[in-house]
């Protein structure tokens, strides 16, 4: 796992560092931008042309001293400062001046946004740039590029060249990945220090390239010390969230999950949902439904237990029920009726083991979230960004632009763990932990896909996991399986049932 702060964090981070461990702030630029410069190094061989734009900020000072970096070893740099000279102060302003003392090397050419010349400057060296290093704005960019800065990130992305960016392309919010009016769009992005948010959300993962993080004298431990509350799980991460099985193991040790799921016209659903369990590893796994529901079922696992039951599911009914369960995952296929609606509710108001809550089971609690005050159980709920939608009272639009804080908001709120489907999916757990799946494709944006995830969650759920946990492996284990499936079946060919044996192979690669 891997901390991933936002742009005010790595300030504070920053900031102790320089006021409790002796380091100078220019020492941690000088760091940033030598690490970077080392980098370039790699991607271009000298003798080549290369121009560096900066800002009157830190991340200009990074860009300072990257530029200063690689004149020295004989490229051909110029350096245009969007900004006048007297507006740049405090490490920039250092870094600047010793870039300024390097003038005398022939290979310089150092441009300020007052000096005559400067547009056309700008088209010709970009037109003979094979690199092109983004140190305008920064982390801490909150409002909309406008002005020159505007003009000049559109003319780099039509420059054709290779853009490497500083800490974060300019224009990506450093939180939340969305762009503040328009953005660079790097081949390569250097990171300094941690990884930020803006990485790891669409579009600011699309616009950061390839991603490298650095070094920059700013200890990682930090990061529990400052309580640092997001972090990426990443494929090889899932052999060290789900231990090894004893020699001496049993059935009865990895839960019993109950899945309430289908309706007479989407019994797939179930099987998807059923299957997803399945895979991940309860030791049981059993379907509620009705006999209609069951007999259009296709072909289910043999493994699955049966529970028919009639339309009468009220309290009396559930509380006999649970009592042979670990979790109980509801609502894949289920159907919004009146009386489902009515089950969903007695079932809440009884139940005390873990529940997994998707689909139409959302879609019913969305119109009185207090009815998730009665339950006594730990809640994971699973929503893709329409049904958040409906659950949170906002908009998919304002969803999407900030994925983690209105995901962790609605969990503190409402003390349950949350998995904000989607690309980049987020796990938000009541403590107000979260969670950036960095793994999965477009090819899972397909029916059944969540489904399979929330046999999954249940699954980990009924073999004792805590929720966030639980839910954090599910979602795992559930990209994955998709990059799997997609890997033998391509991205637009795959199904959701691919997932499922995608499952198998990646549980084999972690030796589980």
């Amino acid at each position: 796992m891997r901390y991933l702060v936002s742009g005010a964090q790595m300030r504070e981070l920053d900031q102790y560092t320089i006021d409790n461990l002796g380091v100078r702030g220019l020492d941690l630029m000088k760091n940033a931008g030598l690490a970077s410069a080392r980098f370039c190094q790699n991607l271009l061989p000298k003798p080549a042309a290369l121009a560096v734009f900066c800002g009157k900020g830190n991340n200009g000072g990074d860009g300072f001293v990257v530029a200063k970096a690689l004149v020295e070893q004989g490229y051909f740099v110029s350096v245009f400062v969007v900004a006048q000279k007297e507006d740049i102060g405090g490490d920039a302003a250092l870094a600047l001046r010793e870039l300024e003392d390097a003038q005398a090397i022939s290979n310089l050419a150092l441009w300020y946004q007052s000096s005559d010349g400067f547009d056309d400057a700008v088209d010709e060296s970009l037109a003979s740039s094979r690199l092109v290093i983004d140190a305008l704005l920064g982390t801490g960019l909150n409002k909309a590029v406008r002005g020159p800065f505007k003009e000049i990130i559109n003319k780099i992305n039509a420059c054709g060249s290779l853009v490497v960016a500083l800490d974060i392309p300019s224009g990506v919010h450093s939180a939340t990945g969305s762009i503040l009016g328009t953005a660079i769009k790097a081949k390569t992005t250097i990171a300094y220090a941690f990884e930020k948010r803006g990485h790891h959300q669409y579009p600011g993962t699309a616009l950061s390239g390839e991603l490298h993080c650095v070094d920059i004298g700013v200890p990682r431990i930090l990061a529990k010390k400052f309580e640092i509350d997001c972090q990426l799980l990443e494929p090889t991460d899932g052999p060290h969230l789900l231990p090894r099985r004893q020699r001496d193991s049993h059935k009865g040790l990895f839960g019993h999950v109950g899945v309430w799921a289908g309706a007479s016209n989407m019994p797939g659903a179930a099987v998807l949902a059923l299957n997803g369990a399945l895979c991940s590893g309860a030791g049981l796994v059993s379907w509620l439904a009705d006999s209609a529901t069951i007999d259009r079922a296709q072909a289910r696992a043999p493994e699955v237990l049966l529970r028919e039951f009639g339309t009468k599911l009220d309290g009396s009914f559930w509380k006999q029920e649970l009592e042979s369960f670990s979790a109980l995952v509801v609502g894949p296929g289920l159907g919004t009726g009146e009386v489902c609606r009515e089950s969903v509710t007695s079932l809440l108001g009884v139940s005390r083991v873990p529940l997994c809550l998707d689909a139409d089971a959302l879609n019913m609690i969305a119109a009185d979230l207090g009815v998730l005050k009665s339950t006594q159980s730990d809640l994971v709920l699973t929503p893709h960004p329409k049904e958040f939608a409906r659950l949170s009272g906002l908009t998919v639009g304002e969803i999407q632009e900030n994925r983690i804080s209105v995901a962790r908001d609605f969990a503190k709120g409402h003390k349950l763990t949350l998995v904000l489907k989607g690309a980049r999916t987020v796990v938000a757990t009541s403590s107000g932990a979260t969670y950036l799946i960095g793994a999965g494709n477009p090819g899972m944006a397909k029916g059944g896909s969540g489904d399979v995830l929330a046999g999954m969650v249940g699954s980990f759920l009924a073999q004792g996991f805590e929720p966030g946990k639980a839910a954090a492996l599910g979602a795992l284990l559930h990209a994955c399986a998709g990059d799997a499936a997609s890997a033998k079946a391509g991205e637009a060919g795959m199904m959701a049932s691919d997932i499922v044996a995608g499952a198998k192979a990646v549980l084999a690669d972690w030796n589980r």
